[in-house]
């Protein structure tokens, strides 16, 4: 999964190089939340806080296995005014509902605006929950099923940390009890 967020301080409201960082997140909807990093290892400020600064939108990717080794490489400690978009590859196309691009070829992206910022200190290596309203919605044809996302079409992965990543290749079904309107239907007799 993966979050690019960026600044858009152009006087043809384009966007231009160095604009986009791709940095680890979480979409939850309505309203997302991600963990970022203030700073670096090496006391830098991260691009993906910097940049959520100047224009409060991102767009929260769920990658999948197709684009690891490019999402993988977008963590790569580049000076700021490098785009991590034209180092690792990738495309940009507009996000319906914000001014920040979605990848190209990302299978699951949310448009989001931020709502709120909640630090956890300020050393280096301090964390930041990013909490940020979910406005549009991405999701190939490819792995919608007419009702959910398919996860065996998706192939969703996780990072976790360091090098290492999980899949969801182990699922299993638990029956759910009925909602409150199902008991009321059965209890109606309907």
């Amino acid at each position: 999964m993966g979050v690019a967020a960026g600044r858009q301080d152009h006087d043809d409201g384009g966007l231009g190089e160095g604009d986009q960082q791709v940095a680890d997140g979480l979409a939850i909807v309505q309203v997302g939340g991600l963990t970022v990093h203030q700073e670096d290892v090496d006391g830098r400020p991260k691009d993906t806080i910097r940049n959520l600064g100047q224009v409060p939108e991102c767009v929260v990717h769920i990658s999948g296995e197709g684009l690891v080794e490019k999402m993988n490489a977008t963590s790569a400690g580049l000076p700021h005014h490098e785009d991590e978009f034209d180092h690792v590859g990738l495309e940009k196309v507009a996000m319906p509902g914000v001014s920040v691009p979605l990848v190209v070829g990302a299978p699951v992206a949310f448009g989001c605006r931020l709502r709120e910022i909640i630090r956890f200190g300020d050393l280096p290596l301090a964390g930041n929950l990013v909490l940020a309203e979910v406005v549009s919605l991405h999701v190939d044809d490819a792995i919608w099923n007419g009702r959910h996302v398919s996860v065996e079409a998706l192939r969703p992965i996780g990072r976790m940390a360091g090098n290492d990543y999980a899949r969801t290749t182990d699922l299993f079904a638990v029956e759910r009890p009925a909602s409150g309107s199902a008991l009321s239907r059965q209890e109606r007799g309907g």
